[in-house]
């Protein structure tokens, strides 16, 4: 007997949990039909998906944007802090003009990393499980971009 797809419902958000991506594709669309129905819709741009163990390729992407988050069976997130530092420093290298620019105040600057190049490589950190060795690499791509800020060899 197949188990019956496990839904949980907050203020405004939704969670759908099952083993099987397909199935929780389907539930997706089902679901926006239903809020269809209602006069609701179901906003894509924010749809995250987590996937606890398989590989990476399953997860799907919305408007081109990979969306989710991948925990490996043992409960690690290595690819995912990887995914994430890689993000980050892509957001920080976009910003590079001015970070890097004497005639900006460093003030200003750490305000710029704070609210655009840091909040892109933690996002989805509440779902991570840290090793020591993810979270020294997590500082060391942060202490990095803090001396490449601040000028300092």
């Amino acid at each position: 007997m197949e188990e019956a797809p496990k839904c949980l419902a907050y203020a405004d958000d939704l969670c759908l949990i099952d083993t099987d991506i397909g199935r929780l594709e389907n539930r997706v669309q089902e679901v926006q039909m239903r809020l269809k129905a209602g006069g609701l819709t179901l906003n894509t741009r924010k749809i995250e998906f987590m996937i606890i163990g398989g590989e990476k390729e399953a997860m799907s992407d919305v408007n081109g944007v990979e969306i989710g988050s991948l925990i490996t069976d043992e409960g690690g997130a290595e690819r995912d802090v990887n995914s994430r530092i890689k993000s980050g420093w892509a957001k920080f290298n976009a910003c590079a003009g001015i970070l890097h620019d004497k005639r900006v105040r460093l003030k200003l600057k750490g305000k710029i990393y704070r609210s655009i190049a840091r909040p892109v490589m933690m996002y989805g950190r509440e779902c991570w499980a840290l090793t020591e060795v993810m979270e020294d690499r997590i500082s060391v791509a942060e202490m990095k971009m803090a001396r490449w800020i601040c000028r300092v060899d």
